[in-house]
């Protein structure tokens, strides 16, 4: 009877030993070309769950007059976030706004991602794949794989 029990808690640890190796963390690419724009995004998630987002973004012809306006937008919109890291950077013989923007959705407040409009759902506990998938999708992205 004590082996038959010692067998069973050994079935049980190991399959969850391997349910929670499976639920370890994945990456999917999504990119976006156009006339004006050249975009990559990672998307990182557990499961389901997105738990973080990074995009970089190439701004073709980008005026740089128009830069610190750029500046002022990212800074307003994800300045005071936390978990958002964002970094803009001009070349001016291209003419080319690079943009990079990391979210670290493991840190980042949802309720506060929804009042910047980041989000659109107030009432979600998480950020799913499907839902980024949905909002990439419609901004012209497609997966790579």
């Amino acid at each position: 009877m004590k082996n038959l029990r010692k067998l069973c808690l050994g079935i049980v640890l190991l399959t969850l030993f391997t349910l929670t190796a499976c639920l370890g963390t994945k990456n999917y690419n999504y990119k976006m070309n156009n006339d004006v724009t050249d975009g990559n995004v990672v998307v990182t998630v557990k499961g389901d769950k997105v738990i973080n987002y990074s995009t970089n973004i190439e701004i073709k012809s980008y005026a740089k007059s128009n830069l610190e306006t750029l500046k002022y937008l990212y800074n307003m919109y994800y300045g005071f976030l936390k978990g958002v890291k964002y970094t803009i950077d001009y070349n001016e013989s291209k003419q080319l706004a690079k943009i990079k923007l990391d979210i670290d959705l493991t840190k980042a407040d949802i309720k506060e991602l929804y009042k910047k409009r980041i989000l659109i759902d107030k009432e979600v506990k998480y950020i799913s794949l499907k839902d980024i998938e949905k909002i990439l999708s419609t901004q012209g992205y497609k997966r790579v794989k």
